[in-house]
């Protein structure tokens, strides 16, 4: 049988200057599935990255970058789905009570608790373990993103800010623009 088209999830995405100013905005329409654990929790929404490739890692000249982000390398990198936010707690409580693959998982290991919150005291042995869960549940392959995914997704910039003829083309260190502010990004200013 034919596939069902996915849903389109809609969002705004701005840009901004050097000092923050917003200079532009675009539309963007992602397709999406919701992995649905039990009627009562939400469910895990998985969005479509597309294909694509980027410069991974950061120029030498970027403020705050650690040396092992060197040297830029051109990666491409074929599509795959990411969850668009993190486990919630009450997500997490519902896998981890499914019956262990490999590891033991806690219930409850967030210092912050609330069901909508993120699960936040977890390390990458539990989350492959969630994972490993999570896919024997659904019958699908869940795994976490390889560091070029997640690069990708949180950074991947479609245009340079400058591009000289026979040189490597200049990103911005946000897919938004050259930086963050509090205006626009919930973090500690």
């Amino acid at each position: 049988p034919e596939p069902t088209p996915l849903p389109i999830f809609t969002a705004e995405t701005v840009y901004v200057n050097r000092r923050g100013e917003i200079v532009g905005r675009e539309t963007i329409n992602i397709p999406y599935y919701d992995e649905t654990l039990t009627r009562e929790i939400e469910p895990i929404r998985m969005m479509a990255i597309p294909q694509g490739e980027f410069w991974m890692g950061s120029p030498e000249s970027e403020e705050g970058r650690y040396s092992d982000e060197s040297p830029q390398h051109l990666v491409k990198v074929p599509a795959f789905f990411m969850s668009q936010t993190p486990i919630t707690q009450a997500q997490w409580r519902a896998i981890a009570s499914l019956p262990q693959e490999e590891i033991e998982l806690e219930l409850a290991p967030s210092e912050f608790k609330g069901d909508d919150l993120p699960v936040e005291q977890v390390n990458w042995y539990d989350a492959r373990e969630f994972c490993a869960r999570l896919s024997k549940l659904t019958g699908c392959d869940y795994r976490l993103p390889s560091e070029a995914q997640w690069e990708y997704a949180c950074r991947a910039i479609p245009n340079p800010v400058v591009k000289k003829p026979n040189q490597k083309p200049v990103y911005p260190p946000f897919h938004f623009g050259e930086t963050l502010t509090s205006n626009l990004a919930n973090y500690r200013a």
